[in-house]
């Protein structure tokens, strides 16, 4: 069985994770350091010397899929955790839940409440119908033309890099009309959790956000409004 891990440093974890992961066999992270600190916190079946663990990361390859999946195929019960936030979710692992799936192997989740949707529950932006998309490029003139694609009134949200974070919302406040709903989500599940929602128009008139180096959410509608 493969147990996809919410991480616990980041996310909200509903379920008694000190007893669960002692039970496991390995833990596939995407980092080494992640993943002691994990047994380091939890403790680990074997002592953290010991029990195995694997990495999977934006660099493992297709052809890697089958090697990680070996000892779950023989019947052992492995972790799936990221660096942040939970599995799959504009992270590693929905190839090799996929690879499991349809080789019968049974999939289950650790549950805790994601900071994606968590995000959209908090802005006050639409949320019948909205897209994530991860990560946007990075090239600013793809980035904006992106930005257009978006002139469709759902709402759309997307994360960057910490370090990054200043210089998207520039671009954003710089390429959306001013009636566009913008809305950042930054540190999420933390004492100094903040939402704030604006047209653009009102962000342009506003203080730079506090959102250098911190985790943070962007969120945009253009209901009732057009991208230039």
């Amino acid at each position: 069985m493969l147990l996809l891990l919410p991480h616990p440093f980041t996310t909200p974890v509903i379920g008694n994770y000190a007893e669960i992961i002692p039970t496991l066999d390995g833990v596939i992270g995407e980092s080494p350091n992640e993943v002691l600190h994990l047994f380091s916190k939890f403790g680990a079946k074997h002592g953290k010397q010991r029990t195995p663990y694997a990495i999977m990361d934006k660099n493992t390859k297709k052809e890697d899929i089958p090697f990680l999946a070996e000892p779950i195929l023989k019947g052992e019960t492995w972790g799936l955790m990221s660096d942040a936030g939970l599995p799959c979710l504009a992270d590693p692992g929905s190839e090799l839940v996929l690879y499991l799936k349809l080789r019968g192997v049974e999939v289950k989740a650790l549950p805790a409440p994601s900071p994606i949707f968590y995000a959209l529950l908090l802005s006050g932006l639409p949320s019948q119908e909205f897209s994530f998309h991860g990560y946007l490029p990075r090239d600013k003139r793809e980035l904006k033309e992106t930005l257009y694609s978006f002139d469709d009134g759902i709402t759309h949200y997307f994360i960057e890099a910490p370090y990054r974070n200043l210089s998207t919302f520039q671009t954003l406040i710089e390429t959306l009309k001013p009636k566009t709903l913008l809305s950042l989500a930054s540190a999420l599940f933390t004492p100094d959790e903040k939402v704030t929602t604006k047209n653009v128009h009102d962000w342009r008139n506003s203080e730079p956000p506090l959102i250098d180096d911190v985790p943070t959410i962007f969120l945009i509608c253009t209901k009732n409004s057009k991208i230039m």
